[in-house]
């Protein structure tokens, strides 16, 4: 009965008159029409037998709710369903739409064109899927750990976003396990060791052989690089044979040089190699002349078909007495013109000298730099 009197005391305190002989303490307060939090309601209890006043807050007067297994007290939905009319998207929810999409009241869609059938589309030029979703700027950057289903196989690793392989860390004097393939893909993807296959290595820019100051080799079709001697070394079943020299030596011998005039000249070697040779040592040697020096002159012929399209390489003067001969040696720094292009040639230029005999031996080598 109690509780009945109280809520019909507060009925009246918001607009219906109550009985002023009930408690002459309501005579004198003015009624207000907004309350917040914090405010404190006066509340008469039992007003027509013996009235007793007492204070309530406005939290309390108003929480009256206490919560269930499925609703908090504060109003979570913890478990169940949602049993309520549906939520009006546009005015109870801070959902907003990005550039290409539209939210109308409660209408999502998505913007596109107005195309149809027999209309040009513009779609821009691109390579691969990453430039078109580039091109059109319908993504950022998209997280791999959270937003796609990448999954690594055996010899990879994910880690939120990080993509490695799985490989051992060998070190020198590690015994490995490399397992037998036949091919090039089996090389790639279990590693190499003999095989019938063939190995294609046309997109390298390069191949490193063995190679050393003494790389041996003793067993057929082993390759190696002489760094000491510039060699490709080869085996041939019992030796160890060059199969190929940096170096490519011209000799000449000149008999009765002195049968020539000083004005006489012929060409003694032509460069139709496809490369530049490229002299780094001259050898020269004559009969003995008693006190007296040899002489004569390498010269570069630029046109095959004009001796007298000339340059000068070398005037060689063998001024070193031997045992029964005079030499010459000139070095690399000490040629005037070391390069002999491709069909271009040497010509021997004699000189007035009394001579029996000229022995010429020309170093060089072919230069592989070219386009």
């Amino acid at each position: 009965m109690k509780k009945l009197i109280l809520i019909f005391t507060i009925i009246c305190f918001y607009g219906i008159p109550a009985k002023a002989d009930s408690d002459p303490n309501l005579l004198d307060k003015t009624q207000t029409a907004t309350v917040d939090v914090n405010a404190m309601f006066y509340v008469v209890l039992d007003p027509n037998n013996t009235p007793v006043d007492r204070k309530v807050t406005w939290v309390t007067l108003n929480n009256t709710w206490t919560g269930s297994a499925n609703i908090t007290i504060l109003g979570t939905i913890a478990t169940g369903a949602w049993n309520a009319d549906a939520v009006d998207i546009s005015d109870y929810t801070n959902l907003t739409a990005g550039t290409h999409v539209s939210l109308t009241d409660d209408t999502f869609d998505v913007l596109i064109g107005d195309v149809e059938n027999g209309d040009d589309v513009n779609v821009p030029t691109c390579d691969n899927v990453y430039d078109y979703i580039d091109a059109q700027s319908f993504l950022t950057t998209v997280d791999i750990s959270d937003n796609t289903n990448l999954a690594v196989g055996t010899h990879l690793s994910l880690t939120d976003d990080t993509l490695d392989v799985l490989i051992a860390l060998v070190t020198n004097g590690d015994d490995v396990n490399i397992p037998t393939c036949d091919n090039v893909y089996d090389f790639v993807t279990e590693g190499w060791t003999a095989s019938t296959g063939a190995y294609d290595l046309g997109s390298a820019t390069s191949l490193e052989i063995p190679n050393g100051t003494d790389p041996d080799v003793d067993a057929a079709g082993e390759i190696s690089w002489d760094s000491n001697d510039y060699a490709l070394r080869g085996f041939d079943d019992t030796n160890q044979v060059v199969i190929g020299q940096k170096l490519k030596i011209l000799n000449i011998a000149i008999s009765n040089p002195d049968q020539l005039a000083d004005t006489d000249t012929f060409i003694v070697w032509e460069n139709h190699t496809g490369f530049t040779y490229v002299i780094e040592r001259i050898y020269a040697r004559c009969d003995d002349q008693a006190g007296d020096d040899g002489d004569f002159t390498l010269k570069e012929i630029t046109d095959l078909t004009d001796n007298t399209a000339l340059t000068t390489i070398e005037a060689i003067t063998m001024s070193t007495d031997g045992t029964g001969l005079d030499y010459a040696i000139i070095g690399a720094n000490d040629i005037d013109h070391a390069t002999i292009e491709d069909n271009h040639g040497i010509i021997f230029d004699a000189s007035a000298d009394d001579l029996d005999q000229i022995k010429i031996c020309i170093v060089g080598y072919l230069s592989a730099n070219k386009n």
